[in-house]
């Protein structure tokens, strides 16, 4: 889509890519709902990892269809297999001490030096990729654009922050309230409402709003969530999925507006000529982000219901604390990273240099 859109029309591109991402952590969770109910609880989870042979299937055909053939750039490229291994071991590395409960859990944290080690392994072999002419599996170069790893940050905290109330949500509603899995999948359809609609919307005015649009709806998204903690604490009942669809509302209208702002704005600066590099790296910041919130938020559940001995409410309210920490932090980011004033090239800048460069193509 970088590549493939001119600047101008990016926001919009970008608008219903968010709105997609938002529908599709509903489909996911109503699908295996739907087989759940088909097929039981038992060995019925075990029919939803099929889900993705047909959504597979129709990706690659559609990719086949509409994407373009690749056009040879002068630069050598390679498969960095030795790189995703040191990232994955290193993002593995971090998140097993979070995921350890119980009395032996101490004696895992030396786990995050070696994850710190292997971070320096691997920005080490990108840079030496990058001096002896190869492409790298992420270009380090790029972080020399403020607004892009500041939007990188923001992607990561916030996808963090959100994605992991699915899952504290499902065991709470699950197993302390007795709903199906159908039922538990359908009280978080406000949610992904409020973030198919707003991401549609903030699409569309990114280039008039701009870093308000991601400003803001990180301290929504942050409201929203915080408040739904609060809700289940201090709230009891069968309907707490309808008492809950308001603050999830509220989370996912934020959470929309940043998803295809904060994509737009980060990507805005960087050359076309690097942007499937930079949405690459891109979405590895926000696949990493997003891993270690789920992981954040289910260990803070599992550990609460440990101390308190099976309170469903009171672990799921501090793990959708931890998962509102998140979102928080992406908003902490974004303030002062989007606000104070950039040096180099404007915007505007940016956007005539990338229509001429569009027309010369």
């Amino acid at each position: 889509m970088q590549q493939m859109y001119p600047n101008r029309e990016r926001g919009r591109v970008f608008g219903y890519y968010g709105a997609t991402v938002a529908l599709s952590t509903a489909i996911g969770p109503l699908l295996g709902g739907v087989i759940l109910q088909i097929f039981g609880t038992a060995d019925g989870w075990r029919y939803t990892f099929y889900l993705f042979v047909p959504f597979a299937a129709l990706a690659f055909a559609l990719a086949l269809r509409a994407l373009p053939q690749d056009r040879r750039t002068g630069v050598r490229h390679s498969l960095d297999l030795i790189g995703a291994l040191a990232l994955g071991l290193a993002v593995s590395a971090v998140m097993l001490p979070l995921l350890q409960t119980g009395q032996n859990v101490n004696r895992h944290w030396w786990l995050m030096g070696a994850g710190a080690v292997l971070l320096v392994v691997f920005v080490v072999r990108e840079r030496g990729l990058a001096r002896r002419g190869r492409q790298p599996l992420v270009d380090l170069n790029l972080f020399r654009v403020r607004a892009y790893w500041i939007g990188v940050l923001v992607a990561a905290a916030l996808y963090g922050g959100f994605t992991g109330i699915f899952l504290v949500l499902a065991q709470y509603l699950q197993r302390g309230l007795h709903y199906t899995p159908l039922q538990s999948a359908l009280a978080t359809v406000a949610f992904t409402a409020g973030s198919v609609a707003c991401g549609i919307v903030a699409g569309r005015q990114v280039q008039r709003f701009g870093r308000l649009l991601v400003i803001g709806g990180t301290a929504v998204t942050t409201l929203g969530l915080a408040s739904a903690a609060l809700v289940i604490r201090f709230s009891s009942g069968a309907h707490m999925g309808l008492v809950l669809a308001l603050p999830l509302l509220v989370a996912g209208c934020g959470a929309g507006c940043v998803i295809s702002a904060n994509q737009t704005l980060a990507l805005q600066r960087v050359p076309r000529r690097e942007g499937s590099t930079s949405a690459g790296v891109y979405q590895t910041g926000m696949k990493i982000g997003t891993s270690l919130g789920v992981t954040l938020a289910t260990s803070l559940f599992f550990q609460e219901m440990t101390a308190t001995r099976g309170d469903y409410a009171a672990a799921a309210a501090l793990g959708l604390t931890g998962c509102a920490a998140m979102a928080g932090a992406a908003f902490l980011v974004a303030l002062p990273g989007l606000t104070l004033r950039v040096r180099g090239q404007s915007p505007a800048a940016v956007v005539a240099a990338d229509e001429v460069g569009s027309l010369a193509r």
